[in-house]
């Protein structure tokens, strides 16, 4: 059973796109991505 501190320090790596973050807002990068990186990622914790 996940604790509340696992869970909070997973869902931080998950919200937490600031090292790539040009990328994440460039053009170059597709809704789909961001739903596999991050939305499903958190959906599925």
């Amino acid at each position: 059973m996940a604790t509340l501190e696992n869970s909070s320090a997973d869902i931080q790596k998950l919200v937490d796109f600031r090292d790539n973050e040009r990328f994440y807002l460039s053009s170059e990068y597709q809704e789909q991505e961001a739903r596999r990186d991050f939305i499903d990622k958190f959906l599925l914790h």
